[in-house]
């Protein structure tokens, strides 16, 4: 039997699946690109067609480069020269989805200012890993607001103290990933939804096949795995070496006045707590991790969404249980957030999963040495640049510039093996943040004994 081939097949229409295919198609264009999405979801009697219907679609959209791990991390791992490539190509990503966007005319809402406030201004004296870099790029230093000052410009309730950074952007994720689907279309490419991926077997002469549930298959000369934990944890190479971070995301509607109060000199906003990488892991008991504050389309007013920090683990249980704490979380909100008081604010919660690797840095590489299936993951908390920084670094490899690539590559040598059973693989990853130093053990060991405690899988 013969099947349609292709000269790139991409699993996974997220953020990080689409920009490998988009940046494919544009460096390539005489090349076939296809693009398989799992998810179509019904709509009205017809059949939904969406590309990133998971996590990617509702992150934060912020543009801020760098890494989930520590930048002095980073360095011991490749040293202070390769680390600062690394963070360049950050940057070089951040640029890329802003150039794509005018290029495109993608209509995301895009725009420049981003927050990093505290109720305690000493933590944001405390941030000098994340200014590092930046310094030594010689990005823009931040403006401090304090008090009143502060109020006047972004009020969250007991927040007094806050950077304020002019040149991080934020966009709307959903817009965009719908924005690149249909750009890379229109350049040639291909997305069909509704397959998910069951496996790729070689062909011979440099050709895989790649079988999708129900009958269809397809032929290719490269493959590529971006379908995030769904996928991840079919693929044993790839799942022995990471671990979902379940994420929460509420997002509460604000009529104009309560807009304002957060907002008033009327602006959209976009921001997180000093605490970047919310160590506690607390959904509600400390600061919510990143916030945005969006203008609803027809609607007056708009949507503040905050994404609170994760849940180390790798079991369903896991999800469904702390997906059941988030459906109660409404008066807890209202409480610690002054300006929902009085507009019974309708809460709608999400959870989802991101992607991680033990030491807390992007995945990218072949699945096995010689052959051309590929694969790339990003990181948790600032996943969307890395999805597009990862796009760019394996097709400069295609393209025959390998420099990023190789040093991308190295970081798998730094993963530490992580069990599949549910049972061990908090412990796993206990072990891997003691021994790569990623978080603080002591933190580290609360957050994952915390919440396998919650889900009821330890005493």
């Amino acid at each position: 039997m013969s099947h349609q081939h292709y000269d790139f097949v991409v699993i996974g229409g997220g953020i990080a699946g689409l920009s490998a295919a988009y940046i494919h198609q544009c460096l390539f264009p005489q090349h076939k690109v296809l693009v398989l999405e799992r998810n179509a979801s019904p709509d009205q009697g017809k059949k939904f067609k969406r590309s990133g219907t998971s996590l990617t679609r509702r992150s934060g959209g912020h543009l801020m480069p760098g890494f989930e791990a520590h930048h002095d991390y980073v360095m011991r791992l490749v040293g202070a020269e390769n680390a600062d490539r690394l963070y360049s190509g950050t940057l070089e990503a951040s640029a890329w989805i802003q150039q794509t966007i005018h290029d495109e005319n993608i209509n995301c809402g895009l725009h420049r200012g981003y927050w990093i406030v505290d109720s305690d201004k000493r933590k944001l004296e405390g941030l000098e890993q994340f200014m590092l870099p930046r310094r030594r790029m010689g990005l823009p230093e931040p403006a401090f607001f304090g008090g009143e000052d502060l109020k006047r410009q972004i009020d969250l309730g007991d927040y007094n103290a806050g950077l304020y950074f002019p040149d991080i952007a934020s966009i709307d994720p959903a817009l965009f990933i719908d924005g690149l689907a249909e750009a890379f279309t229109r350049r040639g490419g291909q997305i069909l939804y509704g397959h998910e991926y069951k496996g790729c077997d070689k062909l011979g002469s440099g050709r895989y096949c790649v079988s999708v549930v129900g009958t269809r298959k397809f032929e290719a000369n490269r493959v590529l795995l971006a379908g995030g934990d769904s996928l991840t944890r079919h693929v044993s190479q790839m799942h022995a070496r990471t671990f979902p971070i379940y994420t929460a995301r509420a997002v509460v509607h604000l009529p104009e006045d309560a807009f304002n109060c957060v907002s008033p000199q009327g602006v959209v906003l976009d921001g997180c707590d000093a605490d970047l990488r919310n160590p506690c892991n607390d959904p509600l008991g400390n600061d919510f991790l990143w916030f945005s504050l969006r203008r609803s389309g027809q609607r007056s007013g708009g949507d503040f969404v905050m994404g609170f920090g994760g849940c180390f683990g790798g079991d369903e249980q896991i999800k469904r249980r702390i997906k059941g704490m988030l459906a109660d979380v409404r008066e807890e909100l209202v409480e610690r957030l002054p300006f929902l008081r009085g507009n019974n604010p309708d809460v709608r919660i999400a959870i989802g999963a991101l992607n991680a690797a033990s030491n807390m840095l992007p995945i990218v590489g072949r699945l096995e040495e010689g052959e051309d299936v590929y694969a790339i993951a990003a990181q948790a908390g600032i996943g969307l640049v890395q999805s597009a920084f990862l796009g760019q670094t394996l097709n400069h490899h295609f393209a025959g510039v390998s420099g990023m690539y190789n040093l991308l590559t190295r970081f798998r040598e730094d993963q530490a093996p992580i069990p599949t059973g549910a049972r061990w693989r908090p412990v796993a990853l206990e072990a891997a943040a003691m021994a790569h130093k990623i978080l603080p053990p002591p933190v580290f060991n609360g957050a994952v004994k915390g919440y396998t405690r919650a889900a009821g899988l330890i005493s």
